[in-house]
């Protein structure tokens, strides 16, 4: 049976439960938005936009939160975000992620998100056990394999976050301490020529050389190789030791300033908001603290971080190697790892301590036994987070399912809406168009009754030319005759006289 059946099967008993007080610290559900309010010292503090996003989707659930995530990535302008497992997934298999966060308890991440996931025991008693024995195989039925059974298995594929915190107060760094580290740090990020010009007192140079020495030798491993090296040869320090190690401190010191500056003011020494963290993933937690501890593969980040806190405040902070999340599928460790740097803000571009992408070149886990990873479901399911997160998450996937029913309803009718403006419009300009075509046919028309009054009107005026030349002739024929009456007369007049 796959993990999503079980987690189907599973929710179903526990879907009637009372879940438990999940709800993130310091945060109000009825809440619209999340802003602090300056008369609520509890409220939790924000920096990034893209934590109060990851904060209110929490708020609405894993998928919504897993989302969120995916989203920030997309948008992301830095380069590394390309390669995030949730937008290089070639497969769309938006399940895995989904379940990681609905295994993991609400408060957790709802701590990872605020910072305060090693000060909270409600928060420790929900993470994964710091030790676990080996995992045995389970018994086999019928006539044991030759050689006898597998022994039990060591690797334990987890999920963890590395953090510097004071051990009294299990928080991090006090403001002070955080902004003389960063001061620090801005010096030790020079070569021995920018230090030249930026410090001019040489014997505060060749003290800070000193300590920017002792911040090198802490780790022994490599030690040799580095000075050997032509980056130590030209004045670069062990931690930034290129101009891309130096860019990339920058930022993340400029960003560490940020949590710095945004710490409020107090009658003591208030621990910074947000203490650094890095994340990382490992089958062998106990061989990887040890790693981290003694600066053995283990990031530049961090390493000038936990080296200059114990080079300027000596043992007042130590490591803590918390395990927040433990993968029981082996396709989920490169998702959880990236969702909880993600949660956390471990990017250096957030101030984080983790320089690359997480879960990049982390494939599915085949050489971890697949009885460990069934043991490790089998303790999921038996917690009943997973199965209460599920039934949320199904239940609000019904109801978003109802939703988009009603919204396809009203798109249908939209549509229908749409086809009778479309038949309107037609008809519209059906009618303008015979509008046109009799407005057309009127001038056309008025324009002939014009032409034929203009034609009448010579005619008449013709006419009435033609009946004075008429009148005019006949009066000269009247005159003719007048004449000729006259002429008569005269002849007649002249024969009398004649005789």
């Amino acid at each position: 049976m796959d993990m999503q059946a079980r987690v189907r099967l599973s929710s179903s008993v526990h879907e009637d439960e009372s879940p438990d007080d999940l709800e993130m610290e310091h945060f109000d559900p009825e809440r619209q938005e999340l802003h602090q309010p300056a008369q609520d010292p509890t409220w939790p503090i924000t920096i990034y936009p893209e934590q109060i996003n990851m904060l209110n989707c929490h708020r609405k659930g894993p998928v919504e939160l897993y989302r969120c995530i995916q989203q920030q990535d997309t948008e992301s302008t830095w380069e590394e975000s390309k390669s995030s497992p949730l937008l290089r997934n070639e497969s769309k298999d938006q399940a895995t992620p989904c379940i990681i966060l609905c295994a993991m308890p609400d408060r957790v991440k709802a701590s990872l998100l605020n910072g305060t996931f090693n000060s909270d025991d409600r928060v420790l008693q929900l993470l994964p056990p710091r030790l676990r024995a080996p995992i045995a195989p389970p018994p086999r039925r019928g006539r044991p394999p030759a050689g006898g059974p597998p022994p039990p298995s060591t690797r334990r594929p987890v999920i963890y976050v590395v953090s510097m915190l004071s051990e009294t107060t299990r928080k991090g760094l006090l403001r002070s301490h955080g902004q003389k580290l960063v001061d620090f740090l801005r010096l030790y990020s020079l070569t021995r020529t920018g230090l030249r010009q930026k410090v001019q007192d040489t014997n505060r140079r060749n003290g800070l050389r000193q300590r920017f020495r002792r911040v090198d030798e802490f780790a022994s491993r490599g030690l040799q190789a580095w000075r050997q090296t032509l980056d130590y040869q030209e004045g670069y320090n062990r931690y930034a030791r290129s101009p891309e190690k130096q860019h990339i401190m920058k930022e993340w010191l400029d960003e560490f300033q940020k949590r710095i500056n945004v710490t409020p003011d107090g009658p003591d020494d208030q621990a910074i908001v947000l203490p650094p963290t890095y994340t990382g993933q490992t089958v062998r937690p106990g061989e990887r603290e040890r790693e981290h501890r003694i600066g053995s593969n283990s990031s530049d980040l961090l390493c000038a971080y936990h080296f200059g806190c114990q080079e300027l405040f000596d043992d007042t902070y130590t490591m803590q190697f918390t395990i927040v999340y433990e993968c029981f599928q082996s396709a989920q460790p490169s998702y959880a790892e990236h969702l909880v740097a993600s949660l956390s803000l471990s990017y250096h571009h957030f101030g984080g301590l983790n320089a690359d992408i997480c879960g990049k070149a982390w494939q599915d886990d085949t050489e971890t036994e697949p009885f460990v990873y069934l043991k490790l479901q089998d303790d999921a399911l038996e917690s009943g987070e997973l199965s209460r997160n599920a039934a949320k998450a199904r239940k609000k996937a019904e109801e978003r399912t109802k939703q988009l029913e009603e919204l396809y309803q009203w798109d249908e009718q939209v549509k229908e809406l749409k086809t009778i403006k479309d038949q309107y419009k037609a008809l519209d300009e059906e009618i303008e168009r015979a509008t046109a075509e009799a407005d057309a046919a009127r001038a056309e028309f008025r324009d002939s009754l014009m032409a034929l009054a203009e034609r009448r009107r010579q005619e008449l005026t013709a006419l009435e030319e033609l009946n004075r030349l008429k009148a005019i002739d006949e009066e000269l024929m009247e005159w003719e005759r007048e004449e000729v009456r006259y002429l008569r007369r005269l002849r007649g007049a002249n024969e009398d006289t004649d005789d």
